[in-house]
């Protein structure tokens, strides 16, 4: 397991994602501070609500200091033992990581770095905030053209995101960028000095840098040359297997190198030890423009899904929303289409279905995807959100994929609804035993806004079923013959069940989760009596028979018990919702009546 350089993108990931939901949440809360309302004194009736919109600044960046520690210290700590493994692979031996107050320095400096950002998120907010306020301050313009011009400062605010952050080499940055880079760079470092810290332990002191495609003028000096650890230079003469005498020069000592521009921010070189039987360095595979070029465009058109997606977030009427929307999902089809520069590891990137052993299952974007690190990494492109545990062992290929189609299929379909992370994980470290968890198929969780509702945070599949798909196949289909779901749930398990708990995910979108709640037998009530009131002689006993009927339809899931007696309603809002979306048409009525309130509910943006 040598050094890669590909693996600080992978532990960079979940802290990416964790300041892009940040952002996106602030952009909600400013837009929603700054909804239009009917009536004069608009200007000092807006200037008093910036107190509201610094205490939920504050609180969305108190929760970002808890959580980026956390995964920060992740990063670091996967990067260094990652570096000290490769290491240890290279010798040919095995050993105990050493450095872990070194991992542990390195966390808090990177922490400290991207914690200094946090500040200047209410800055920014408070800047547009106001800038709103000057646009629609005019008091000749209508209702109609202060909303506008108010949308077009949210538009041109969250295009670029939260922004004014410049890097140690001067280069500007927004927020989710700067992390991005700060992270991969620290992550680059610890890889590569738990690397040498390593070899330095076992008696080596040299070291050979990679030949890396495209590498820049700071770099490529570097490249093929031998580096000294303890910093020692001159020529060096050293015994192979054979007794043969193998010298090199010492072209300059791992500080140097870094003091001259080595290992950058965004740099792709590595190190190997250097031996008398292994003189040549590590080597990349051969220059190859296009797919440098490919690669750079995927950058790119991910950077345009993600500020079409702020905007989309911005947006404040059904009208501006649509309109978002569409240009979203242009973004991402244009993306889906471009062909992945991951693909060279394996995959067609053709956008074949040979992954795709069902016929009944749609083309999507993850079908060409060769492993599940390349589902898991496209996943978080196309949506922004973090992707845990897919490398999990016993995670098949199809069940990552099946999992990725259905959170991109919901997201698309309803973007209402927040993610944070989907992600696989073993729900007995989760729940209490008296829970059962081998008999939970998946979980949602919610958090806090800045103005005290719930929204959804994680979408999470039990390890014990993805990881057995042969497992959660039974387990689905005896749940089937006990009437919990319905007979189509056993063609596509992994899918229904995403699909199940995105339902619960809508239920945090309306805003009013328990009103929904203890609304929802209301609902169906309210229904059956404005469309199939009491007949001419029928008895009251018998049209309330015709009522528990017709509820009886809904999934056995919906009910506390196998008598169709009291509802569960938050599972019979999620199972009505999923077997709206899985059956269609043919799912029953009862279940059509909750979906719908539970989308239209969604949809609704309620006034601060």
């Amino acid at each position: 397991m040598p050094l890669k350089p590909s693996f600080g993108d992978r532990v960079a990931g979940p802290v990416v994602s964790l300041y892009n939901n940040a952002e996106r949440s602030v952009l909600k809360w400013l837009a929603r501070i700054l909804m239009p309302f009917p009536g004069g004194q608009w200007v000092a009736r807006m200037l008093a609500r910036l107190l509201k919109l610094r205490r939920g600044v504050k609180r969305i960046t108190k929760d970002l200091d808890q959580e980026s520690s956390r995964r920060v210290g992740a990063a670091i700590t996967a990067s260094w033992e990652h570096g000290a493994s490769a290491a240890f692979d290279d010798l040919g031996m095995a050993g105990t990581i050493i450095g872990r107050g070194q991992s542990d320095r390195l966390t808090r400096e990177v922490f400290a770095r991207i914690a200094a950002t946090h500040p200047r998120i209410g800055a920014w907010a408070e800047q547009v905030f106001r800038q709103a306020i000057d646009a629609g301050s005019d008091p000749a313009l209508s209702e109609a053209e202060r909303a506008a011009a108010v949308q077009r400062i949210l538009d041109q605010a969250a295009e670029p995101g939260v922004t004014g952050y410049t890097d140690p080499h001067g280069r500007r940055h927004n927020l989710v960028s700067y992390v991005e880079t700060t992270v991969r760079a620290a992550s680059t470092f610890a890889e590569v000095e738990a690397y040498i810290s390593t070899l330095s332990s076992q008696g080596h002191d040299l070291v050979v840098v990679s030949d890396v495609p495209q590498a820049c003028k700071l770099c490529r000096p570097f490249e093929g040359q031998v580096l000294s650890i303890t910093g020692a230079s001159g020529a060096r003469t050293a015994s192979d297997s054979f007794g043969r005498s193998v010298t090199v020069t010492v072209y300059a000592s791992i500080a140097e190198a870094r003091a001259r521009g080595l290992w950058h921010p965004g740099c792709r070189h590595v190190v190997s030890v250097w031996t008398a039987d292994s003189p040549l360095p590590p080597t990349d595979s051969a220059p190859d423009e296009g797919a440098y070029r490919a690669q750079q465009r995927q950058r790119y058109l991910e950077r345009q899904v993600r500020g079409r997606q702020r905007v989309a977030d911005v947006a404040q009427s059904p009208q501006t929303e649509r309109a978002a929307r569409r240009r979203l999902v242009d973004a991402q089809n244009q993306l889906e289409r471009e062909p992945s520069f991951m693909a060279g590891a394996g995959g067609s990137g053709d956008g074949s279905t040979a992954s795709r052993p069902n016929s009944l299952i749609p083309p999507s974007p993850f079908d060409s995807a060769t492993t599940n690190a390349e589902v898991a990494q496209l996943l978080q492109r196309l949506h922004g959100i973090n992707v845990e545990g897919f490398e999990t062992p016993g995670v098949t290929l199809d069940t990552a994929q099946e999992i990725a189609r259905g959170v991109h299929d919901m997201l698309t379909k309803y973007p209402q609804g927040e993610i944070e992370t989907v992600a696989i994980r073993d729900f007995r470290q989760l729940l209490d035993p008296s829970f059962e968890p081998d008999r939970i198929f998946g979980m949602t969780t919610g958090k806090k806004t800045p103005d005290g509702r719930l929204a959804g945070k994680d979408l999470m599949i039990n390890a014990m079923h993805a990881a057995d798909p042969a497992y959660m196949q039974s387990q689905i289909e005896a749940a089937i013959a006990s009437g919990l779901f319905p007979p189509e749930f056993a063609a596509r398990p992994v899918y229904s069940t995403v699909v199940h708990e995105y339902g619960h995910v809508m239920e945090f979108a309306t805003g009013r989760r328990k009103k929904l709640r203890n609304e929802a037998e209301d609902i169906l009530d309210t229904h059956w009596r404005q469309n199939n009131p009491i007949q001419p002689g029928e008895r009251q006993g018998q049209w309330d028979l015709r009522y528990k009927q017709w509820r009886a339809q809904l999934s056995g899931y919906s009910f506390v018990d196998s008598n169709h007696g009291p509802l569960d309603p938050g599972e019979a809002l999620a199972s009505s919702f999923a077997d709206v979306e899985i059956l269609g048409d043919r799912a029953s009525d009862p279940a059509k009546v909750l979906h719908r309130v539970l989308v239209e509910r969604s949809q609704q943006r309620g006034r601060p």
